[in-house]
């Protein structure tokens, strides 16, 4: 079996949460494939415990304290290479999910045919990006880069300094031990630099 694909719900409504839940344990079960999925009520919540840890976000738009489209740009911050699939009850949101590099969107109320199609399409973003992509372990926490947005990696001392399109990201490691590696793009150094 391929790895697993890590699934992160968040919608402020547990009706719409608990049913996008039951359609990704469909989908496992129809696709033989295995989904690790955490449900997240509230967008702080979820901010908090975010460290680049999913490959696919489905994102509720409309939920109090702080909508969607502001949750997406945070997550933007840390994380440029996610899949985002926005969940909403308006359609007129769609263009601007765009502009923070939304996978697609889904209108509510969800269909498991229409979610279906959607996390397949995730899934393909998912395969097409699983080697390309740079995982920084640095002194602010881990930040995960889609590698064609790195211009290029200065070595400085005992550290790594990656200039990127979200800015410049530091840590401890050596360029030697990941360009060795066949597929460097994922190369995954701990913040001592051990294995990089």
């Amino acid at each position: 079996m391929e790895k697993s694909l890590r699934v992160a719900i968040v919608d402020d409504l547990t009706e719409d949460s608990q049913r996008l839940a039951d359609y990704l344990e469909q989908f496992q079960r129809e696709h033989n494939m295995e989904i690790k999925m955490d449900v997240y009520n509230a967008s702080f919540e979820f901010l908090e415990k975010y460290h680049g840890n999913y490959d696919v976000i489905f994102l509720d738009i409309e939920m109090p304290g702080s909508d969607g489209l502001e949750v997406a740009r945070e997550i933007r911050t840390k994380d440029e290479a996610v899949g985002i699939i926005f969940v909403t009850g308006m359609a007129k949101y769609a263009v601007e999910g765009y502009a923070v590099h939304a996978i697609d969107f889904i209108v509510k109320p969800v269909g498991y045919y229409n979610f279906a199609v959607k996390l397949e399409k995730a899934i393909q973003f998912f395969r097409k990006r699983q080697t390309k992509e740079i995982l920084i372990n640095g002194k602010d926490g881990i930040h995960r880069i889609a590698a064609a947005y790195v211009y290029y990696i200065e070595k400085s001392r005992d550290d790594l300094l990656f200039h990127t399109v979200q800015g410049d990201f530091q840590m401890r490691g050596s360029i030697f031990r990941c360009v060795r590696r066949r597929y460097w793009y994922s190369c995954f150094c701990p913040g001592d630099g051990a294995d990089c």
